[in-house]
């Protein structure tokens, strides 16, 4: 999957916001039991990298789920079209 996000931020406010964007995603993306690798491309020049490479299902199969675990699992179940 590629996301794409396309920002009317000036350079400088896209190179303070692309760490705490990528912290953020991070910690709801660690959660989950899937390797993946985060890559913001700030206005700048700026690159600014996550990835994490540890797919074990262990952290979904917690009886009392976290709050970033229960908001995954909230992202990928399926919703119905209205």
């Amino acid at each position: 999957m590629v996301i794409r996000f396309i920002s009317s931020l000036t350079p400088e406010d896209e190179d303070r916001l692309a760490p705490g964007v990528l912290n953020a995603l991070g910690l709801l993306l660690d959660q989950m039991p899937l390797a993946y690798n985060l890559r913001i491309e700030a206005t700048s020049g700026r690159v600014f990298q996550h990835a994490h490479a540890d797919a074990s299902a262990s952290a979904l199969e917690n009886d009392h789920p976290t709050h970033l675990t229960q908001a995954a699992a909230n992202l990928l179940r399926p919703r119905a079209l209205s």
